[in-house]
């Protein structure tokens, strides 16, 4: 038995033309849904806002009746005509929402609502009040894929619908996501975390992170702590008390953070610096010695300078960016010896710190004394460039 070669390519053209089909079907069907986003999402928004005004009615006619009279009052199973039409609302929506193509259109028209400042307030109390729906679709979009998880994740932290506590239904579908594989899944649902304000939460998310080794980017966990809507130097105090908890990769991350919000920590990360934690843990609190001066430090800086043919160059070169903070005639003797390493980081580094406590006369002596070519040429080169540069600005004003 033998396969004849024009059956082969039959079969192959059959199959060309199935894959060509499939891919006509699938660009026509994302462009008729993106025809029919407006439409939807214009749909969305009228039902919200009939769904506040409804609400709003029943109320004034609450206040109104002082909440005893009128038809179908104090009977169990009675509604008025607004608090019926919400709740059917909400059922339908409930429905619809469980569709990803309905979620998109139906987040945008939020979006809309929340941006127009007539229509701010009530949204806001809607969504507040509807916080159930959310926890509904939370059970649903838990069990789709990682893009539909990060999607509804970005949802709920879009519109603030996390609770301060783990025993908010929304917080713990947070709390779940946040040990996705998925960055996406993980991102979104740190930043609806963040938006709560609690820095429980926050804690509690990274605890969860590092038991599952989870190493999430240390530039976005740093931009995500930023964005924190709480308080963010109780954040920082908060990390510090569960410090032992985290790897070396959050520590870092989190001293980025810590530098960017406050000055308290310099006794702190003096004591940690001093208990010899891992490299990247050193590097980071050597930047922040270097935007937050603390006298403490100042010798431990000017020792690695000093020593840098004995230490490792990463700390001198990072140390004598610091001492630009520390300025005094021991700091300048530390950044000239810094001048004349072996390791280019290190010399460059050392002659901007130098250039920027010491004046002109001052450089101009250091470098007629120096000895050393290499350091020679880089302070020549560090002050010719300043000087181009101010030329530069003047010239430009």
């Amino acid at each position: 038995m033998f396969l004849r070669v024009d059956y082969l390519v039959y079969f192959y053209m059959l199959l060309c033309a199935c894959m060509l089909f499939f891919n006509l079907f699938y660009v026509g069907r994302n462009r008729w849904r993106q025809k029919r986003l407006p439409g939807r999402s214009a749909f969305f928004e009228k039902a919200v806002l009939r769904a506040c005004k409804e609400a709003e009615r029943a109320q004034g006619e609450d206040e109104g009746s002082g909440g005893t009279h009128g038809p179908g009052a104090g009977k169990p199973g009675v509604c008025r005509h607004g608090e019926m039409g919400q709740r059917m609302s909400v059922r339908s929506l409930r429905r619809r929402l469980k569709r990803t193509g309905e979620l998109i259109p139906f987040q945008e028209a939020l979006q809309n609502l929340l941006g127009k400042e007539e229509s701010r307030e009530p949204v806001r109390g809607w969504l507040e009040e509807n916080r159930g729906l959310f926890a509904t679709l939370g059970e649903a979009y838990l069990k789709k894929s990682q893009m539909e998880k990060a999607f509804f994740a970005w949802v709920v932290g879009s519109f603030d619908l996390c609770g301060e506590s783990e025993e908010d239904p929304l917080t713990r579908d947070m709390l779940l996501l946040v040990q996705e594989a998925s960055v996406y899944c993980r991102e979104n649902a740190l930043y609806a975390i963040y938006a709560a304000g609690s820095p429980l939460l926050v804690v509690r998310a990274y605890i969860l992170m590092n038991r599952r080794r989870i190493l999430h980017s240390r530039k976005m966990v740093t931009d995500g702590l930023l964005a924190f809507s709480g308080d963010r130097e109780v954040l920082a105090e908060e990390l510090w008390e569960n410090w032992e908890l985290f790897d070396a990769h959050y520590q870092v991350a989190f001293i980025d953070f810590i530098r960017m919000v406050t000055r308290r920590f310099g006794m702190r990360f003096l004591r940690l610096i001093q208990s010899e934690p891992e490299r990247e843990v050193k590097f980071a609190i050597l930047r922040y010695y270097r935007k937050y001066r603390y006298p403490d430090a100042e010798k431990m800086l000017r020792g690695y300078v000093n020593n840098w043919c004995i230490d490792d160059w990463e700390f001198a070169a990072i140390s004598a960016l610091a001492l630009e903070a520390y300025p005094g005639e021991k700091t300048v003797r530390a950044l000239v010896r810094g001048i004349q390493s072996d390791a280019w980081h290190i010399r460059s580094n050392a002659a901007d710190s130098l250039l920027r406590i010491t004046d002109q006369e001052r450089q101009q002596e250091i470098l007629g004394r120096m000895e050393d070519s290499f350091g020679r040429n880089m302070l020549e080169y560090k002050i010719e460039s300043l000087e181009k540069r101010k030329e530069a600005e003047h010239g430009g004003n």
